[in-house]
């Protein structure tokens, strides 16, 4: 699963629902660019979310999620 941020905004509020979850960079996400903060942002998830995440994420305006 990959979750799109077309804003700077917009990973920033994934991040912080990935962080609530207790999930940590490299074991169970990448972000791609790594050190560059120029959108798009791309979070490659390594581990499943939960329902209750994938509504919250889906939920956000600049984001999007693909399988």
């Amino acid at each position: 699963m990959q979750i799109v941020c077309t804003t700077v905004s917009a990973a920033a509020q994934v991040l912080q629902i990935l962080i609530a979850a207790h999930l940590q960079p490299i074991r169970d996400y990448q972000l791609q660019p790594a050190f560059v903060i120029t959108p798009p942002i791309t979070y490659t998830m390594l581990v499943a979310l939960t329902a209750a995440q994938t509504t919250k994420i889906r939920a956000l305006a600049d984001t999007t999620i693909s399988a």
